[in-house]
């Protein structure tokens, strides 16, 4: 989109401009959309606005780590126009070094390896999926997908002994919101508040998900379906992976040695079924896990992983650094935020 609005001559002009007094090749920069939100300012309304920030590959994938500061660009995405343009600064780029994180383009020395393991269910899994609807020793329950939420566990209940009937525990769960400020007042920033499922898409972003990495071996997989914005059906394959868990943990024990000649033990392994569901938005990847145990209680897990989110500076030592920075210096040129 940016690309089709600054060939119009002025936009096309201005942008060149910034990208030639970095020193920078124009065919290495790629460009991406933020949401502005709203902070007080006067403005139109229904304006439907987006800011453009710019990072610098050139010899790496990892473009969150090489960000082009001091260009602001807003365009308004009706129009297809740029409504504002600031060029306020110029820093150096973060280095290229050490960004690589392709386990092809790794270097050695790795770090010490590890025997690899499984599970391994000679019976098959102890679960059984009818349609959407998820059956598991004393669980029962429903599982949908959603553009924005992603994973949605709807009627959850349990098996009472006691009744002989089900119980119902959760009517209908899923992530509300994952709001990420960065809380970096300077122009850039200050409106880097993002949300990544409501403006985003937890579902939307949602990507297949890989046997024997993202998943163990004894995961079964499920399709979800969504509706395009056309009304037509979009399948997306493998978005989650439903498996047995087993990490060797002890759900109840104890053992009696009060009683003379006798020592009475007693284990219960705990042994869990997890619904997984991966989401990249941006530089980061949620790992999103709703763990379903025989006690009763369900767990939900967000596991925050992928690459950092960097601002560049002028900085090479802390020793430079004579005002708030608003984040960490870890290499040259690159405050973690």
């Amino acid at each position: 989109m940016f690309w089709t609005i600054i060939t119009e001559k002025a936009s096309y002009c201005l942008f060149l401009g910034s990208i030639r007094k970095r020193k920078l090749k124009l065919e290495q920069v790629l460009c991406g959309g933020y949401t502005v939100g709203w902070f007080g300012e006067e403005r139109k309304k229904d304006k439907r606005e987006l800011k453009v920030l710019c990072s610098y590959s050139d010899g790496t994938v990892n473009l969150y780590l090489r960000p082009i500061e001091g260009i602001t660009a807003v365009v308004d995405v009706d129009e297809m126009k740029i409504t504002k343009y600031y060029d306020r600064f110029i820093v150096p780029v973060p280095k290229v070094d050490g960004l690589e994180y392709q386990s092809s383009e790794q270097k050695p020395p790795f770090g010490p390896s590890v025997n690899g393991a499984t599970v391994v269910q000679p019976d098959g899994p102890g679960f059984k999926i009818d349609g959407h609807t998820v059956r598991w020793a004393n669980w029962n329950f429903h599982l949908g997908f959603d553009v924005r939420a992603g994973p949605i566990i709807s009627l959850a209940s349990i098996y009472d002994l006691e009744k002989n009937e089900f119980r119902r525990v959760l009517y209908r769960g899923y992530v509300s919101e994952m709001f990420v400020p960065y809380m970096d007042p300077t122009e850039e920033w200050y409106d880097r508040t993002l949300f990544d499922s409501g403006e985003y898409g937890f579902g939307l972003c949602a990507v297949a998900l890989e046997p024997m990495t993202d998943c163990p071996a004894n995961a079964v997989f499920m399709d979800g379906y969504v509706a395009g914005q056309n009304g037509k059906p979009i399948q997306y394959s493998n978005v989650f992976c439903i498996f047995e868990k087993y990490a060797g943990d002890i759900m109840w024990r104890h053992t009696e040695l009060a009683i003379p000649g006798r020592v009475i033990r007693e284990v219960r392994p705990e042994v869990t079924l997890v619904v997984r569901m991966v989401s990249p938005v941006g530089n980061y990847d949620y790992i999103v896990d709703w763990e379903f145990k025989q006690s009763g209680s369900i767990k939900v897990g967000i596991g925050l992983t992928g690459v950092l989110e960097v601002k560049g500076a002028p900085y090479t030592h802390t020793d430079q650094i004579k005002e708030d920075a608003y984040g960490t210096l870890l290499a040259d040129y690159t405050l973690g935020i």
